[in-house]
């Protein structure tokens, strides 16, 4: 809370953002009794054709807008993938550890084991790529497309 006599923080017209959605009509309603009042409200609302086209609108009372929403989440998940080959070394217990890894995390294109090598071709979330490499001492080789 800020003291009586302090002045209230500047907020420039340009740091705010415009409404993801526009409300077109309210509708209320009241039941007027001293014992108990009852309000029940109705809106139209549309998204807003200047705002983000990322935002979305959730009602907390229905739900409404979470399937949009989680929609949108997994699309954005799915684009921020790489398609690699890696070659792995299956008599090392990291890169055993590295290859259980890889199937938690990514889609697995093929696997092909052959003279104790493993080479896995997967879809692979970016921030993950990094991860799948060994420590220094070694380096899989790993091939984007």
């Amino acid at each position: 809370m800020l003291p009586r006599d302090a002045a209230p923080p500047v907020v420039q017209r340009l740091a705010y953002r415009p409404p993801s959605h526009l409300v077109d009509d309210i509708e209320l309603r009241f039941e007027l009794d001293p014992a108990a009042t009852r309000v029940a409200a109705r809106f139209a609302y549309r998204r807003n054709p200047a705002a983000d086209p990322g935002a979305a609108l959730i009602s907390a009372r229905t739900g409404e807008g979470l399937a949009e929403l989680l929609e949108m989440v997994a699309s954005q998940l799915a684009l921020d993938t790489r398609r690699i080959t890696i070659t792995f070394d299956s008599g090392t217990d990291f890169d055993r550890q590295q290859i259980a890894r890889l199937y938690r995390v990514a889609r697995v294109v093929s696997h092909v084991a052959t003279n104790g090598k493993v080479v896995i071709e997967a879809d692979v979330p970016r921030r993950f790529i990094e991860r799948l490499t060994t420590p220094a001492s070694r380096e899989n080789r790993v091939d984007a497309d």
